[in-house]
């Protein structure tokens, strides 16, 4: 089953946290104008009361028994991090730490929620018990930034971004959950290198990049650093997700400008689009992908299986 979802993700200021940063991963949002009702009163215990009456919902993940999703609410230009039971539909605060909270994923365990966040300024990363609690820094990018993490499988070492201030250039960097750098993954790039996603059997690395001059996937193997191009297309394909197996990456590819959710073998070869969307994750079972998508209320987050069917929406 696959989660995705379409719109206004990581709506960044211009400043330290800039759009172009998205600049390979989705369009601008589609701001909604249809108002939504609010709920008077404090919030209930399972669910944090939005107070907002329109708001995107992006970046979904499933937590590792397939039971959560953690996403990524923006409203009135602050993004908050809330965990949505998949059965009974509840929904929690999670973090919420600074106007920028992004980029969430489970760890290997489920214990914690890793994801960025920006309160002095810069992107960095950050640690937050799933059952929630307080959220501690473990990256120190100075004078930069530190974005799109993704686990090893062992949970020994996290994949993310970091990049200087400009946007315009970041590298693949290695870190350990106890916020010891661990250097980079290939070498330095004058190009975007974003969105990793670390692959079940650990030699592989998925990512995102504008090195060819548009963006497109690629891979690199984490022990002889080669690179190999998976997609060649000359729309913008981003958001790689390995398939649990580790036989399937699931990716955005924007043609005619539509997002749409597609699968290709780990090769890439065989590539098929299965339903419009954006950002794919798969559950642990892999019969399922998480996306979020357009809606005239503004992006929300579907479920679909694998194959493109049985599409719901889920926030």
């Amino acid at each position: 089953m696959i989660i995705f979802g379409r719109g206004g993700r990581n709506a960044k200021d211009h400043g330290p946290i800039l759009p172009q940063i998205l600049g390979l991963a989705l369009p601008a949002a589609v701001t909604s104008i249809l108002s939504v009702a609010c709920v008077p009163g404090p919030a209930g215990p399972s669910e944090h009361a939005m107070q907002a009456s329109v708001f995107d919902d992006t970046t979904p993940r499933f937590s590792p028994d397939g039971k959560d999703i953690v996403f990524v609410r923006e409203a009135d230009d602050d993004s908050d991090l809330y965990v949505l039971n998949v059965r009974t539909g509840d929904r929690r605060l999670l973090a919420d730490v600074s106007d920028y909270d992004l980029d969430p994923v489970f760890s290997r365990d489920g214990i914690q929620v890793l994801f960025e966040t920006s309160p002095n300024g810069f992107a960095q990363l950050h640690l937050v018990p799933s059952a929630g609690g307080k959220s501690q820094p473990i990256s120190d990018v100075r004078d930069g930034w530190a974005t799109f993490p993704s686990w090893s499988p062992d949970g020994d070492v996290i994949v993310y971004s970091c990049g200087r201030p400009s946007y315009e250039e970041s590298d693949l960097c290695l870190l350990s959950p106890s916020g010891e750098f661990l250097g980079l993954l290939g070498d330095a790039s004058p190009s975007r290198e974003i969105e990793a996603s670390w692959s079940p059997d650990g030699r592989m690395v998925a990512f995102a990049s504008n090195r060819s001059g548009d963006s497109d996937v690629y891979l690199i193997d984490v022990e002889t650093r080669q690179v190999t191009s998976l997609t060649h297309d000359p729309v913008h394909d981003a958001d790689p997700s390995w398939s649990p197996d580790g036989s399937q990456i699931a990716f955005t590819s924007y043609g005619n400008d539509v997002p749409q959710v597609c699968v290709m073998t780990r090769d890439g070869s065989d590539a098929a689009c299965v339903t419009q969307g954006t950002q794919p994750s798969w559950s642990p079972d892999g019969a399922r992908l998480t996306f979020y998508r357009d809606t005239p209320e503004g992006t929300r987050i579907f479920i679909a299986d694998s194959d493109g069917s049985g599409v719901r929406q889920v926030t």
